[in-house]
């Protein structure tokens, strides 16, 4: 609308200078377009750096911003003047008719409330508790997302008592190796019943669209987290789970950010296919002959076909039939930043493991083991063939130094 306005305006002006009976005062004219300018600069400023934009700041040009349409009127041949005028005047007033159904009614209109039936309903039942203040209840999350799309995401909150506060809450996107690739804030009820109205026992309902960034890898599992804080302190409140745990980040859901043409996972290495989706696509060669006490580095890259909401562990065990593992690395994947949880299908995931030799380990020939077991009941992921491991190969331990392969 400013660079209209402004075209407009030196068109304007160049046409009613140029007549040679023309009253234009040019210093005058000149002064309300640099104020008119002034103003569009700032407001863009102010977009900038803002979530919305504002065009009530513009309301200290509107004496100069009339008088330049004006001029710019007077500046048409006399037959135009009156159909210019009258379009002009139907757009604006067809545009002032429409902004109170557009604009303020929503932003003024009923709070979003929900009812039990609505929580019963709820795929996800977060049950975490921000303080005393409120507990998220329920909540939604899209199982998938089309890349360049926003995230839905359905918040209901429930009142555990009216705040001297108003609380904020923040929603974030975690994608890939913890990155955040998304944020909104916001006051609850979309804005329209802060907490320090809220009576025990409501229930607040948040339909929000969050953005993502731009260059999110596909496909990639955007993980949503929630977290509600003092907007003028910026403390935030205790997150406490349904174990009475206080938690961080306050993990709800998660949604799968791919397109249909989203590459399948690469075939597995001999026998790396595992139940629930899950393949060992490649590892890096491990040293085949060592002694005790030495290390052996290796790079195993995981695919899923499927989501899964477990976290499992995986490990890389040297063993010897029969036995305990005589050397091991044990731990979640990406040291825990990454977890199987958030895995979109189709992904690569790199995990580096280290197993460390015992110096008084026993020369002798061990297999390599590799695979993926639940982190509280310790059962393993099942194998091609009913193992329970994926064997990458056999590593020779000498009393002596290693040679060379």
């Amino acid at each position: 609308a400013c660079a209209l306005l402004t075209a407009g305006a030196i068109v304007g002006w160049v046409r009613l200078a140029r007549r040679p009976t023309s009253d234009f005062h040019a210093p005058v004219v000149g002064l309300l377009g640099i104020w008119v300018l002034i103003e569009c600069l700032l407001l863009a400023r102010w977009t900038s750096v803002n979530l919305a934009s504002s065009g009530r700041l513009l309301f200290p040009a509107i004496a100069a911003i009339a008088v330049i349409l004006a001029l710019a009127l007077t500046a048409l041949p006399w037959d135009l003047r009156p159909t210019v005028s009258l379009a002009v005047t139907a757009l604006l007033s067809s545009t002032a008719a429409l902004i109170p159904g557009q604009s303020l009614f929503p932003a003024y209109g009923p709070v979003p409330m929900a009812s039990e039936a609505d929580v019963a309903a709820a795929p996800l039942h977060p049950g975490i508790r921000f303080g005393d203040v409120a507990e998220l209840a329920a909540a939604t999350v899209a199982p998938s997302t089309a890349p360049d799309s926003p995230v839905a995401v359905q918040l209901i909150w429930r009142a555990l008592r009216p705040a001297p506060e108003n609380f904020s809450f923040s929603v974030h996107l975690v994608g890939r190796e913890g990155r955040s690739i998304g944020q909104m804030d916001a006051y609850p009820g979309h804005g329209r019943y802060p907490t320090s109205f809220w009576r025990a026992g409501d229930l607040i309902r948040d339909d929000l669209l969050l953005p993502v960034d731009s260059d999110v890898p596909n496909p990639t599992t955007a993980r949503v987290t929630v977290s509600m804080y003092d907007l003028r302190t910026r403390s935030a409140l205790d997150a406490i789970d349904q174990r009475g745990v206080t938690i961080y980040p306050a993990l709800v859901g998660s949604s799968e950010i791919r397109t249909a043409s989203s590459s399948p996972c690469p075939q597995p290495v001999p026998g790396g296919q595992l139940d629930d989706g899950f393949r060992l696509v490649k590892t890096s060669p491990p040293e085949l002959r060592t002694t005790p006490g030495s290390s052996l580095p290796i790079t195993l890259v995981w695919c899923t076909d499927e989501r899964t909401s477990t976290d499992y562990t995986a490990f890389v065990h040297l063993a010897t039939a029969d036995a305990p593992p005589a050397a091991q690395d044990d731990g979640p994947p990406r040291a825990g930043v990454y977890p199987t949880s958030a895995w979109a299908r189709g992904e690569l995931v790199p995990d580096q493991r280290v197993v460390t030799l015992p110096t008084a380990l026993p020369p002798g020939s061990y297999r390599l083991l590799a695979g993926l077991y639940h982190p509280t009941t310790g059962v393993r992921l099942r194998a091609e063939g009913g193992r329970d491991a994926v064997e990458l190969g056999r590593v020779e331990v000498l009393a002596g130094p290693p040679t060379s392969q």
